[in-house]
């Protein structure tokens, strides 16, 4: 590694790595070049796949996926039997979420893909994967009553909030309710360590 640097140091007349502290931290020219270099390996790695057929009934392949457990818990079996159909020498592993780590993961090649939701990759590489609408759960004899939410009322009874980044107690539905100009939707949170990062009524 370390003949590797002293090489690529020449080349760009650049230390590329400085000391700060006990790391290194990448100099401005690493900044400037990070981009165009990314997508650089990335023409490299399409070359090299090209005339490569895939066919998953040959395949040995392990495929990494990303999601919260909520994620892991709806798509899991469904996956593994497709996988058993159509691809029965590949392997699936699913990962765990973790914000911060996501997007390296991906663009280092951990990982295959994330399904996650109100985070946006940094060079716009996604698609929408799939929809749901959530479900207003609140027990019975609750005070106010069982007549239908108005969005006035939902923003003003106390909620639990699942969030799955285990810290900051903003969920999906805050988020949405921000785009509307109302306020987050609890007054009272509740924060747990995994989850699909929801509001239910209590």
């Amino acid at each position: 590694m370390s003949a590797q640097l002293a090489r690529l140091r020449r080349l760009f007349n650049d230390p590329l790595l400085t000391a700060s502290g006990r790391k290194l931290v990448p100099t401005a020219r690493v900044l400037e070049i990070q981009q165009p270099l990314r997508a650089l390996l990335a023409d490299l790695d399409q070359l090299a796949r090209e005339g490569r057929q895939f066919d998953p009934a040959t395949t040995d392949q392990s495929f990494r996926l990303i999601g919260i457990d909520y994620v892991h818990a709806v798509f899991a079996s469904k996956l593994l039997s497709a996988f058993a159909a159509e691809a029965p020498n590949a392997r699936l592993a699913l990962l765990p979420f973790d914000p911060p780590a996501i997007w390296p993961q991906l663009a280092e090649d951990a990982a295959d893909l994330a399904l996650v939701t109100g985070l946006a990759p940094p060079d716009d590489r996604r698609r929408p994967g799939l929809s749901e609408q959530f479900k207003i759960i609140q027990r019975r004899a609750h005070p106010r009553g069982d007549a239908p939410f108005s969005l006035e009322a939902f923003c003003t009874v106390e909620h639990a909030l699942v969030s799955p980044e285990g810290g900051g107690f903003i969920g999906a539905m805050d988020k949405a309710l921000a785009a509307l100009g109302r306020s987050p939707c609890g007054l009272f949170t509740v924060q747990f360590p995994s989850g699909p990062g929801a509001c239910s009524g209590d």
